[in-house]
């Protein structure tokens, strides 16, 4: 098996990595790839480019690891496969880009140019949103349920329907709460709390 000797003349990318050997938190690179439209790494080549090589054992023993730890870190499967230049090994993990945000024990990463950054905050959730197609409200919310009230609500619903409101299962058919009992974003909207919180929205249709 040959690899294109080109490789060694190619610049690092937005999709493209070099690393001379592999490191477990080189699965952050793969999230990354993953979040953004994909992407290669190679194990096995410096920063120059020059193809340093890879032992037999080592070889060997990625192969078998590295799709094992992709699969256990995101449920995906990435080819993973041995490439020789000058009789040099290394290796070259593919990452196509997934349908689905993916994240590495809770922290979401995404190639931007030649980097990999960190999403947190604001921009995670644009990220998210993005890429499922998610509304805001549908989204789950970090604000304890203990701490917001919705006596304003209440008083609402029943001058509305002249029906009082079952608390759990009507909130769960308003998208308030989801079947394992998260709170959402749509929740604290309608608490009211909801502009210690949130800047006030106001959405054509809602009950006003």
């Amino acid at each position: 098996m040959r690899a294109n000797n080109n490789i060694i003349h190619e610049s690092e990318n937005q999709v493209v990595e070099w690393k001379e050997s592999w490191q477990d938190k080189y699965l952050e690179w793969i999230c990354g790839y993953a979040n953004a439209q994909g992407g290669t790494l190679y194990i096995g080549i410096d920063d120059s480019g020059s193809v340093l090589g890879l032992e037999s054992k080592t070889v060997k023993k990625l192969l078998e690891d590295i799709p094992n730890k992709i699969t256990a870190a995101f449920g995906i499967t990435c080819d993973v496969n041995l490439k020789i230049n000058n009789k040099k090994k290394y290796i070259q993990i593919d990452v196509k880009k997934s349908r689905l945000p993916l994240n590495l024990h809770g922290r979401y990463f995404y190639r931007t140019g030649s980097v990999k950054k960190e999403i947190t905050g604001f921009e995670l959730t644009e990220f998210i949103i993005k890429s499922t197609g998610t509304s805001y409200d549908e989204l789950t919310s970090d604000i304890p349920r203990e701490k917001l009230t919705f006596e304003s609500f209440r008083k609402r619903y029943l001058k509305a329907t002249r029906m009082p409101l079952e608390f759990d299962d009507d909130l769960v058919s308003f998208k308030f709460i989801k079947e394992d009992g998260q709170m959402t974003n749509a929740r604290i909207l309608f608490a009211d709390q909801w502009n210690i919180h949130h800047s006030r929205i106001f959405v054509q249709g809602r009950m006003a």
